[in-house]
């Protein structure tokens, strides 16, 4: 219970903020594991679009697990 609500609170963070298609994205990608050109087809969003925005999450992910 306790690690859920560590993880629960670590992803509430990094998405506080973004729109919800990244949200989506993330989902895709990393849960689904579609590919980044799957991903952006689903999404109507360019590649890179959707790479820029998954590297976002990622980088508020690591800092967020240094503090």
């Amino acid at each position: 219970p306790e690690r859920m609500a560590v993880t629960s609170h670590m992803l509430e963070t990094i998405f506080a903020g973004e729109q919800t298609s990244t949200r989506t994205m993330a989902v895709l990608h990393y849960v689904d594991r579609l590919t980044l050109e799957e991903t952006a087809e689903q999404v109507g969003l360019s590649v890179s679009g959707v790479r820029k925005r998954l590297r976002k999450l990622a980088k508020k992910g690591a800092l967020l697990k240094e503090s």
